[in-house]
């Protein structure tokens, strides 16, 4: 899987141990291991000897360390070149990225694509950085001895020596507020989404959000056609970066993840087709997909690959709270790990799901909620009465109006249906 470490010393020369006991504490993210130490920072890495996902690159007086993928790497490296700059000193992501901010500053983050997360320093002064949905983790400790940052919890807690105290807070936050930039230990934050956050030689850090996603909301002045051509521009785009040619697709019957495998084969060819995965429920056929899924891949010319998924969201609790150090309250862990196994067991290293493309496809829970949010009250009053139009009942939409506007800890209390609040 591949992790990162990255300190930076404001008591005397940097320890490279330091960084080595920070990656050790997360075994399960490989044992090959990298350091680099310039001026008062260290930055390290650690990858599976099979699979490199962090990589670390030294350039002209800085490092880098990255870790994940840069998807538009091809695309970074050739705009380097129509500018004339300088080819980064190897084929790594880190080193293209290291080329990319010499040349652009912090603008290369902006331009980059994908699931990263990274560091850059000249030996004083350092930033950290996210990619623009926060699909891989960072987390950081500031304090006066240092700043400590690394790909788990755990790594943080064993760089700068912090008792392993629960935030009572976050977890209240975890069931009742979602999740936050505090985590489940004491002292351990966790860098933003589409944030750069730089450090120095005094504690405090200073932060800069390089991506506002509210730019892109309600922008378009699209025909329907228009939005349509542009939409399957974008998506094929975007799918036909993160092929590497080991690619499993988790494949459902709905519209997101058939969506995304067509642009999948689309983009590789017949010839190679991505492999797709499905879970199927025989002791539950109402739950049970596969007819679906058999005729999009059949469709697709896709192999399909099903696996019975047996696997409940409370299994191993224990092992998987202790791995993530803390809960999740998003996805069901133990169900993600069964498929992402499965996927592993066909070879593949790169997995395509359609949880983000659903938000695009099929979402509109939160609809309602923005357009109060922002005070387009003749358009949810119009969109109020759509509903009404369809079929739903006066109660539904009082539900749905009062979910709207109520805190989020009062819409995560399980109310019943004879409550006075929406289930």
């Amino acid at each position: 899987m591949g992790a990162i470490a990255v300190l930076l010393s404001r008591a005397g020369p940097p320890d490279p141990d330091t960084a080595r006991q920070m990656l050790a504490a997360a075994p399960h993210r490989g044992d090959s291991e990298a350091v680099e130490v310039i001026g008062q920072v260290v930055l390290a890495a650690c990858n599976d000897a099979d699979w490199v996902t962090a990589t670390l690159a030294r350039h002209d007086g800085q490092l880098a360390v990255f870790c994940g993928s840069l998807d538009n790497d091809a695309d970074l490296r050739a705009d380097l070149r129509r500018e004339g700059a300088p080819e980064p000193a190897a084929r790594t992501p880190a080193a293209t990225l290291l080329a990319a901010s010499s040349q652009w500053g912090e603008d290369a983050v902006r331009r980059a694509r994908g699931s990263f997360a990274g560091a850059i320093t000249d030996g004083r002064t350092l930033t950290c950085f996210r990619d623009q949905f926060g699909a891989r983790p960072l987390f950081h400790h500031d304090g006066a001895d240092g700043f400590f940052a690394a790909t788990e919890v755990k790594q943080v807690l064993a760089g700068a020596s912090i008792p392993r105290e629960p935030d009572l807070d976050h977890l209240h936050g975890v069931l009742f507020g979602g999740l936050s930039l505090s985590t489940a230990y004491r002292g351990v934050e966790r860098i933003p989404k589409w944030t750069i956050v730089s450090a120095g030689a005094q504690p405090g850090l200073t932060s800069r959000q390089y991506w506002d996603p509210s730019a892109c909301v309600e922008t378009a002045r699209l025909g329907p056609e228009e939005a349509v051509e542009g939409t399957l521009e974008a998506l094929d785009r975007a799918v036909s970066r993160v092929l590497t040619g080991r690619d499993v697709i988790l494949l459902s019957g709905g519209l997101d993840s058939p969506s995304l495998a067509a642009c999948a084969v689309r983009a590789q060819g017949r010839a190679d087709p991505v492999q797709a995965l499905t879970a199927v429920y025989p002791d539950y056929p109402s739950a049970d997909e596969r007819e679906w899924t058999q005729m999009a891949a059949d469709h697709l010319g896709m192999p399909l690959h099903p696996y019975v998924a047996d696997a409940g969201s409370l299994d191993d609790i224990e092992h998987w709270v202790a791995v993530l150090d803390g809960p999740v309250d998003v996805v069901s862990i133990p169900e993600s790990a069964e498929s992402y196994s499965a996927a592993r067991a066909l070879g593949g290293r790169t997995v395509i799901n359609g949880e983000l493309a659903e938000m695009l496809f099929e979402s509109r829970a939160y609809l309602l909620d923005h357009l109060l949010a922002h005070g387009r009250l003749i358009r949810a009053a119009s969109l109020l009465a759509a509903r009404r139009k369809a079929g739903r009942t006066r109660v539904t939409i009082a539900r749905q109006i009062i979910r709207a506007v109520a805190p989020r800890t009062a819409n995560a209390i399980p109310f019943s249906r004879a409550g006075s609040l929406p289930g």
